[in-house]
Formats: C-alpha cells, structure tokens, sequence
C-alpha cells in the first residue's frame, strides 16, 4: 500500500471516529425533552403536508417560517420508527450525521482550491468536529435547524470566497451563462439557510449586506449581490405572507407573529448584547482548544495578519477587513437579539454551550480556514509541521475539556434533566421494562416506542 493510500485511510478513519464521537460520549445519544413529542406527532397519521405546515404544534404555537426544518425532522422521527421497529434505539437523529459528514466532505472539497495538503485539512476539519459544542449537538435528539445551517454556511463562505476572489484576480471575464452559475449557487445556499431556521434568516440577510458592502469595491460582485438579495427578499415573502397562507390552505389557520416581536424594553440597557459579546468570546475559545480568550484572540489575530500578507493588494485587504469587522458586529447583534428573546441562551449554562452557538462556529471555522490556507501558501516544511503540530494541541485541548464541559452542562437546569432521563429509558427499552424513575414525558414515550415495535 502506497504512502497515499495510506494518509487517506488514516484521514478517513480519524473523520469517522470523530463524528461517530458524540453517539459514543453521550452513550448512545440523548433524547431532549421536546422532542418526545415532536417524534410522536411525527409519525401520527395526518399526512405529510399537514405535519409540516403545523407550527401551532411544531414550535408550540410560535411561527418562525421553518418548515424545511420540519420536513427534515419529519424525516428523522421516520428513520427513528423505522430503527425502533428493527430492535435498534436511536437516540441520534440522522440529520446529524448528515451534518457531521457534510462539515468535513466541506472542509476537504473546499482547502483542496488552497492547495492545502489532505493531512491539515483532516487537522482542520479535526478542530471543528471535536469542539463541545459540536460534539453536544451531534449527541443530542432535537431539531435539525442549526445542525444543517452549520454546514450550509461554511458552503457559503468557501464558495463566496472562491468566487469573489476569482472576480478580482481575473476580472469575472466568463461567458454570460457561467457569470449566471455564482449567483444562482448563491441564491440556493441563502434560500436553504433561512427556510431552515431563523439563525439562517439572519445570516442570509448579513450575507446580502456583505455582499452589497463588496460591490462598492468591487462592482463585478453585483450577480452574487443580487442573487442574495434576492433570497432575503424571497424569504421575507415567505415569512410573512407565503408561509402563513400555505399554513392556512393546509391546516385551517393562520400562525400569529407575536413571537417575532421582541419588547423594546429588553433592548434598553444593553445587557443582552453584552452577553452576546461574551458568548461569541466564550464559543471561539471553545472552537479552538478550549484554550482562553487571550489566547484564541491572539491565535485569531495571527491568521487574520498571516492570511492577509500573502495579499500584496491593498484594496482587496481593506475589503476583508470591512467585512470582517461587519461579520463580527453582526454576530453580537444576532446573540443580542436571540438573548433578548429567550434570557435562557446565555444565562443557561447548558444553553451556551449547545445548538445555538454552532452556525456562528462554523462561520468562524471556515473564515479561519481561509485565512490559515491563505496563509500557509508558500511555506517550509517545516513551517507547514508546526502549523500541523498547533493544530494537533488544539484538537488534544477540545477533546481534553469534554468531561468539563459535560460537568458543566450536567450541573445546568436543563441537561440534569434530560441526559439522567434518556439513561433510564434506555435502560428500560433494553430491558423491556419501565422504570419507575421515568417522568412522565418520558414513559409516555416509553409506551409510545414499546407501540412501534410491536
């Protein structure tokens, strides 16, 4: 066997452990308490449209114009049946494989442009999978929204920046059904990302901005501009009258706004938007090595000066700095919203460290990646060992820190509940026995999945 068929299998077999980590660190899984009901109203016998198009029982009774997310949850709670019947116990949905699996097909496809070797884009892709909060929302049952906007968005950074940096190189001179592809690709990313989830809404409307803020540099960006602005207007449509209309149509109702409505007054002092600022500091820390912020700041500042030196052109690093700068600021503000919202985001231990604050990680992830393969672009081999060798310290710190941040999270209001509770029920199931330990919620599902396998 050669020396590459080799690095293959070894790369291979490293991304397969890490995403099968979270079934493994989690002991199977864990079932989050909502969707013990969501899985039953899932497999109910209305038909498929109907379950969908239900926010009234899907987000109890609040609308947020993600019926994709739906649908894919409507999936997973098939292939959960379909397991259960078969004598296995699913505590993992399959959207989050599909995640896992697509964040690193990402990562490997994209760093190939970047002549970025298969050795650090695994390291790489390594770095993301093994941060907590990846390993968290992977190992928990609950809703596909953010597990799928997370690599939707690093395809959307990878691809933005391909093009973008095509564009300035050589002028965007292509034919006009090849100039047409970009914005269409542009289009279908935003459009998925925001029919998934409200996180998604968001960045596909930062998106556009970012892509508006870049034509004044550059105007031959105007295609992918439009194509996002297009998707932010297609999606503002939907969220307000297509979405409610097919709601109507199919269920007989139409879903109110009050949710999307956030009082004024908790917008007064600032303070979730201090939180927010503390939350993006505290979840790029835990990206990278768990480390300090200190430290991740320090290692974020030396990609970002590494990356843009291998730039001569000083308009093309005045225009990564702008954006970066919005990106950053529009992070705090979407964290700010989401706190004012719902204070339990950041004041929840166990909510800081799970599902919310993944899309943000993986946009953070790609930016780095682009930065760090920009960067390693004409470098030693030695140089190139060290960055592999830093990299490597920095998986080590994430896994290291797992039982912590567990600790952590178990000692929170939320997963001292609902990790205790899955243990027990799975216990039951294998034992075909109910334990008198289970809550209601959870033998009820008991006696619901005892039904599926009969």
């Amino acid at each position: 066997m050669n020396r590459a068929l080799i690095s293959a299998a070894a790369a291979g077999a490293a991304l397969a452990a890490a995403v099968a980590a979270p079934f493994w660190f989690w002991r199977g899984g864990v079932l989050e308490l909502e969707v013990l009901q969501f899985i039953q109203q899932y497999l109910d016998g209305r038909t498929v449209l109907a379950k969908v198009f239900d926010p009234s029982k899907n987000d109890f009774g609040t609308y947020q114009a993600r019926e994709l997310s739906y649908f894919i949850d409507y999936l997973d709670a098939r292939v959960f049946g379909a397991l259960m019947r078969q004598g296995w116990i699913p505590f993992i949905p399959m959207s989050a494989l599909v995640s896992s699996v697509a964040s690193a097909v990402i990562v490997l496809r994209s760093l190939r442009r970047y002549a970025v070797g298969l050795g650090p884009a695994t390291l790489l892709a390594l770095l993301y999978l093994t941060n907590y909060v990846h390993v968290v929302t992977m190992g928990m049952f609950y809703r596909a929204t953010k597990p799928l906007v997370a690599p939707l968005l690093m395809a959307a950074v990878f691809y933005l920046a391909a093009r973008l940096r095509e564009i300035h190189v050589d002028g965007g001179e292509r034919p006009a059904w090849k100039r047409a592809i970009p914005g269409l690709t542009v289009f279908a990313l935003f459009l998925l990302m925001g029919l998934l989830d409200r996180q998604g809404y968001f960045y596909a409307l930062a998106g556009a901005g970012m892509l508006v803020t870049w034509t004044l540099f550059n105007r031959r960006a105007w295609i992918m501009a439009a194509a996002a602005v297009s998707a932010a207007v297609v999606l503002t449509a939907y969220n307000w009258w297509i979405g409610p209309a097919i709601v109507q149509a199919v269920n007989g109702y139409t879903p109110g706004f009050d949710y999307q409505q956030i009082p004024p007054d908790r917008l007064q002092d600032f303070t979730p938007f201090r939180k927010a600022t503390a939350m993006v500091i505290e979840n790029s820390t835990l990206l990278l090595g768990s480390t300090s912020a200190i430290v991740s700041g320090a290692m974020m500042a030396a990609a970002l000066v590494l990356g843009l030196k291998r730039t001569p052109d000083m308009k093309w690093r005045v225009t990564v700095l702008v954006v970066a700068a919005g990106v950053l600021a529009s992070q705090i503000v979407m964290f700010g919203l989401m706190i004012a919202r719902h204070a339990m985001v950041y004041d929840w231990v166990d909510h800081r460290y799970w599902y919310y604050p993944l899309p943000f990680q993986a946009l953070l992830f790609a930016c780095l990646c682009l930065l760090i393969a920009r960067a390693m672009q004409g470098w030693s081999a030695t140089g190139r060992a060290v960055a592999a060798g830093v990299i490597v310290l920095l998986i080590a710190g994430n896994i290291s820190h797992w039982t912590d941040y567990r600790s952590r999270t178990m000692n929170s209001r939320w997963f001292s509940r609902v990790y205790p509770q899955t243990l027990i029920l799975r216990e039951s199931l294998e034992k075909n026995d109910a334990d008198p330990r289970l809550i209601l919620q959870y033998y009820k599902f008991y006696e619901f999945c005892q039904k599926l396998r009969q």
